[in-house]
């Protein structure tokens, strides 16, 4: 089986759009005791990992947006290993409300280091992943580099 990468890229996009909408729930309405900028202002921690964890999704999409420029086809090799990918995307919220639930106490330290490792292994380690996958599947002929295009005049 060997299809176009359409409903591939489509099915990822919907997953990396879930993803990011669930980084959003994480942010609770403040309860409002003091006045209603005390408690958004209280609400920094999420803020905070909010803007962390978007940004480590935005850069898996845009890397997983270059690799599929790169493939002509599709084939069950291929979608598994998009799978996987996919499954580090769907993590990313939940070490983000660790470090929501953690930047102002004293476990601020040691869960912001877990997240920057947990953030820095998803955005590096699954597209090479990826890649191998589909290298020991046989898969590598259905990748083709598109060459660059030319600058316009």
């Amino acid at each position: 089986m060997t299809e176009s990468a359409g409903r591939a890229e489509a099915f990822s996009d919907g997953v990396f759009a879930i993803a990011i909408t669930l980084l959003i729930l994480e942010i609770r309405v403040p309860h409002v005791e003091h006045g209603l900028w005390a408690g958004l202002l209280a609400l920094w921690p999420s803020y905070v990992a909010f803007l962390m964890s978007f940004v480590v999704i935005l850069i898996m999409w845009v890397n997983h947006h270059e690799l599929l420029r790169m493939v002509r086809g599709v084939n069950y090799p291929f979608l598994f290993a998009n799978g996987l990918l996919l499954l580090t995307v769907t993590f990313v919220p939940f070490p983000t409300a660790v470090l929501a639930a953690n930047l102002a106490t004293t476990e601020a330290k040691p869960a912001a280091n877990r997240a920057v490792r947990t953030s820095w292994a998803s955005t590096n380690t699954p597209p090479r992943m990826s890649l191998r996958i589909c290298r020991m599947a046989g898969v590598s002929s259905s990748i083709a580099m598109i060459p660059p295009t030319p600058p316009r005049s």
